[in-house]
């Protein structure tokens, strides 16, 4: 690759890294801690998807890949994450919603989700929980679910369900939940955009923006979309329930992601 396009490159992920920035110095995140994740990122892509016949590359080699000397490449590989709990809580909590909603085991015969009871080995919220990938308990789940408004526990003690999917009511389990399922998301979308030729794309990245509306207008505009948007997600959404099958495991998670966006940076142009 030209210097010429790798700097066109590095300007393009300088003005997307601002908001990245802004987002971790927000949350008392430095410089420090993110230079150590995008290290360990780095040495992890480089050691497992650039191996010979699957295997994994070498210290040297991941060194003259990611320009990180031989002693940290090893220091980071032996100790870097480890022990830490990087396998998304919220996504256990959503899987176990999703199950809920699709899981014939847990709706009744108009395919709508059961009041279910918190024990048993059928049809019950441990059930529920043992279906789901993961080894956290059975209360702190529910607990969580509870303090996320996603259910509900009723008179007789059976617990119900209140949505699909939640959005996390705290700023940090928001940001949590943008990094990883969003910003994640995307940027594996536009990875693949750039490595897919031929065949249909995996990953397909539209956008449409315009400068030209007047703040008048900014309102009405703003309304429609989020009618749009809603009102599509919920209608791709049953449309994915109806296609599932509880005997079919994929490799890779399928969807689609929807956002509104305004004020681009000023300083766009300069790339």
């Amino acid at each position: 690759m030209s210097e010429a396009i790798k700097t066109k490159i590095l300007k393009a992920f300088f003005f997307a890294a601002k908001p990245i920035a802004r987002a971790l110095l927000n949350s008392g995140i430095g410089f420090r801690e993110f230079s150590q994740c995008a290290k360990a990122e780095f040495i992890d892509v480089a050691a497992n998807e650039y191996g010979a016949r699957g295997r994994q590359t070498n210290t040297s080699r991941i060194s003259v890949m990611t320009g990180i000397a031989r002693k940290q490449v090893a220091k980071i590989r032996d100790s870097s994450l480890e022990g830490v709990d990087v396998s998304a809580k919220l996504s256990l909590t959503g899987e176990v919603l999703h199950l809920w909603f699709t899981d014939p085991e847990f709706i009744d015969q108009n395919g709508k989700p059961k009041d279910i009871p918190v024990n048993g080995r059928v049809g019950s919220f441990e059930s529920l929980v043992s279906r789901s990938e993961g080894d956290i308990p059975l209360g702190a789940i529910k607990k969580e679910l509870l303090r996320l408004c996603s259910i509900e526990e009723l008179p007789n003690k059976k617990l119900r369900i209140l949505c699909k999917s939640f959005v996390p009511p705290g700023l940090s389990d928001r940001l949590e939940f943008g990094f990883r399922f969003g910003f994640k998301q995307l940027a594996e979308m536009i990875n693949e955009d750039i490595t897919e030729q031929g065949d249909f794309l995996r990953s397909q990245l539209r956008l449409y923006e315009t400068k030209n509306i007047a703040k008048k207008d900014l309102a009405v505009f703003q309304k429609l979309s989020m009618e749009n948007l809603n009102k599509f997600c919920n209608e791709f959404d049953d449309f994915l329930i109806s296609m599932e099958s509880s005997d079919i495991k994929n490799d890779s998670d399928i969807g689609i992601g929807l956002f509104y966006f305004e004020n681009i940076d000023e300083h766009e142009d300069l790339i």
